[in-house]
């Protein structure tokens, strides 16, 4: 409970990353007890706060892909068109649980006439919801194309910041920096308020809103504040090597609550898993 740390990294990954201790200043443990097979402590340093969830500006992923099959110029191709224009900005599955077990206790949380007493879990069950709904938002995008497109009446983010702007005119320049990574569309993150969208985006998410009514009002009710996520994420620093003939070394680099399974889905097809972009 006292340990601090910026993000749940993957179970079987591995990584490195920080996490705050609560230690007394006339101490002075030697963390490098803590050294064996699994974990190293590469660097220890003061600080006055604990490390809190979200904390951070990103990641940086290298990702071995094993046993790939596939003409090696058409991955290319794909890998290239990647790195140039991006990848829809899916939350990945493991927002959702085996099995989809967070959405399901999200129902369960909604439909019930008392709220979990668990806090942990709520905001699991609340954060699969929403982020269901967005990915709804999103597919019907891709379906029309347009999840690299600015539209009329879209919210567009400021590239690398949480600044949006609604789209009144839709001119050159905006077309331009849409194209250039400068400003992405963006889909609602669920819950009470404005969208800040309009037009043909405003029916779009109403319409997903319809589909997903008793996620949307269970959000609502729960008194989650509408915001707004980019569509389309570009990796930055996108690199590869192939090793072989059936390994590629993936390079890159997500902003904070970007998915490393959002880029390989869009180049790897795994167990009937396809990509859903039209990239």
């Amino acid at each position: 409970r006292d340990v601090g740390f910026a993000g749940l990294k993957d179970k079987f990954a591995r990584t490195t990353q920080w996490f705050s201790v609560p230690v007394p200043v006339d101490t002075n443990p030697d963390w490098s007890l803590l050294n064996d097979a699994t974990c190293r402590v590469l660097r220890v340093e003061r600080h006055r706060r604990k490390l809190k969830r979200g904390a951070l500006s990103g990641n940086r992923f290298e990702i071995l892909v094993r046993d790939l099959e596939g003409d090696r110029q058409s991955i290319e191709e794909i890998l290239s068109t990647i790195g140039r224009i991006g990848v829809p900005n899916y939350f990945g599955p493991q927002r959702f649980g085996r099995r989809g077990q967070n959405l399901s206790g999200a129902i369960a949380l909604f439909t019930s006439n008392r709220s979990s007493h668990d806090r942990f879990k709520r905001g699991i069950y609340l954060s699969a919801a929403r982020s269901h709904v967005f990915n709804q938002i999103l597919a019907a995008r891709v379906a029309q194309k347009i999840w690299n497109r600015a539209c009329l009446g879209d919210a567009m983010v400021h590239d690398g910041s949480n600044s949006y702007f609604q789209v009144d005119v839709l001119n050159e320049d905006i077309r331009r920096r849409t194209l250039n990574g400068e400003i992405h569309p963006t889909g609602a993150l669920w819950g009470d308020g404005c969208s800040d969208v309009a037009g043909d985006t405003l029916n779009l998410e109403s319409r997903v809103m319809g589909e997903n009514y008793s996620l949307c009002q269970g959000l609502e009710r729960f008194g989650i504040k509408m915001s707004r996520r980019s569509l389309r994420q570009i990796p930055g620093g996108f690199e590869w090597q192939f090793d072989g003939s059936d390994r590629l070394k993936l390079m890159f680099s997500l902003p904070s609550g970007g998915y490393a399974t959002s880029v390989v889905r869009e180049l790897i097809k795994i167990e009937g898993n396809t990509s859903e972009s039209g990239v």
